[in-house]
């Protein structure tokens, strides 16, 4: 199969994109899947690198940093939230396979690919400020399609699969909530602690 069609197709209409990778019985694209998510994280990278105006040391710097640790990130994210995804829709009674739904959040990451273009282009005219408000349209893209794979691989409705796109993200956030709120009791012990009030 051609990339720049699966390419097209995974971002024109998720919906029967998805369907036609689930009823397709030979092997599942997963190469070009990888292909795509890596250059869309790679996207991302150089989307603010133009945005941003690095250059020289800088620039080769955060290409470097973000270069390693972006694809890692994506890939964690991507093991942790299909193994969320998979849990909670096996608790509403969905039944559905786990390679599959890696397989099409995998083809989630397409939209990112479009920061790259969009950088150039607000850069290019002067509207820069307009960056974060396609990097927020696009990630809402993204979502919708994590939604739409859900529904697809669990036979559910969109209505509970969005719940069940909710239970990670919620996990993520009271997690992070607790690093936080640990932290800070942290910093204030040890605040504390220098008056010699504990």
């Amino acid at each position: 199969m051609n990339i720049f069609r699966l390419y097209l197709d995974a971002l024109i209409s998720p919906v029967s994109f998805f369907d036609s990778l689930l009823k397709n019985d030979g092997e599942k694209p997963y190469a070009p899947g990888i292909i795509i998510m890596i250059a869309s994280i790679f996207s991302i990278v150089i989307s603010v690198l133009v945005i941003s105006s690095y250059r020289g040391t800088s620039a080769k710097s955060i290409l470097s940093t973000f270069g390693v640790v972006l694809p890692l990130l994506a890939f964690l994210s991507l093991v942790f939230k299909t193994s969320l995804f998979h849990f909670f829709a096996g608790l509403w009674g969905g039944k559905g396979n786990v390679k599959v739904l890696t397989l099409l959040l995998i083809y989630s990451f397409i939209p990112f690919s479009l920061l790259l273009p969009a950088s150039l282009i607000f850069k290019s005219t002067g509207f820069s400020g307009i960056f974060i408000l396609s990097f927020v349209i696009i990630l809402g893209y993204s979502y919708k399609m994590e939604v739409i794979a859900i529904s697809s691989v669990y036979k559910v409705k969109r209505s509970r699969a969005f719940v069940i796109f909710l239970m990670p993200l919620l996990i993520q956030i009271l997690f992070f909530l607790i690093l936080i709120l640990g932290f800070l009791s942290f910093v204030v012990g040890i605040f504390l602690k220098g008056l010699s009030i504990l």
